[in-house]
């Protein structure tokens, strides 16, 4: 039977948020992947070393550093997943979204479907123009906080709560040349390797988004200039495709 994993990265701030995540998503999966980025051993919470489904690790440890949002992919990526033994379904989860309890069962049965045998899955994602020059301007969304009425292809997928089979999506942690820019990076590599996206219907209030103030996408659509301002990173990459009408 197909192992079914899911993958994410946290920060100490939100040890609170990342509890309730993990609550909604442990009882869908075989294993859960934490990478506990600003962490030392001691610091991580007991309930993560107490939980035999539960695998991490710290930013202080892995010899990786502080990968932000690149965390989710530490485990499944070529570098790693033989260590870790990740030959399944494979989910990216944010430490800010409780989830639905048929989001693995149900997202599992499009992923061995025929129809997306060369596809990525996930419940948030945009359209671009064919000449983008500002994603957060031009960008047409279809939101995981939304409802979404009909499957829809996407140019870039929502990493929070994406899914894939990993010999559909194979992938280095060089590939992620900035951090906090993952969604930007899996559309670069999907586009490059001819690879779909695509968003799943689902309804309004499915997925629950817990509220948080200081983050990359507020600092990055706002162009706020700050460390976690991503928008020129962004924007020089979509900038340099023409992207597909579909």
């Amino acid at each position: 039977m197909t192992e079914v994993v899911a993958c994410l990265a946290t920060i100490p701030p939100r040890h609170k948020e990342l509890r309730l995540v993990c609550e909604s998503l442990l009882p869908q999966v075989d294993r859960l992947f934490i990478y506990f980025n600003g962490y030392s051993e001691d610091s991580i919470p007991t309930w993560a070393k107490l939980m035999s489904k539960v695998v991490w690790e710290c930013s202080e440890t892995s010899g990786y550093g502080d990968l932000g949002d690149v965390g989710k992919f530490f485990f499944a990526s070529e570098d790693m997943r033989e260590r870790y033994k990740i030959h399944g379904d494979v989910f990216t989860c944010d430490d800010d979204i409780v989830y639905p309890e048929w989001y693995v069962d149900s997202t599992r049965k499009h992923l061995g479907s025929e129809r997306f045998q060369n596809s990525i899955l996930t419940y948030h994602g945009s359209v671009l123009p064919r000449k983008c020059r500002n994603y957060h301007k031009q960008k047409r969304c279809y939101a995981v906080r939304a409802t979404v009425s009909k499957l829809t292809r996407v140019h870039v997928g929502g990493t929070g709560c994406m899914s894939f089979r990993v010999p559909r999506f194979r992938y280095h942690l060089s590939m992620f040349a900035e951090p906090n820019m993952a969604d930007i990076f899996v559309a670069e590599w999907a586009k490059r390797s001819k690879v779909s996206l695509f968003v799943l219907p689902h309804l309004k209030g499915d997925f629950k988004i817990l509220p948080l103030d200081d983050t990359i996408w507020h600092s990055t659509h706002s162009r706020d200039g700050s460390e976690k301002d991503k928008s020129f990173h962004t924007n020089r990459i979509v900038s340099s495709w023409r992207w597909e009408i579909f």
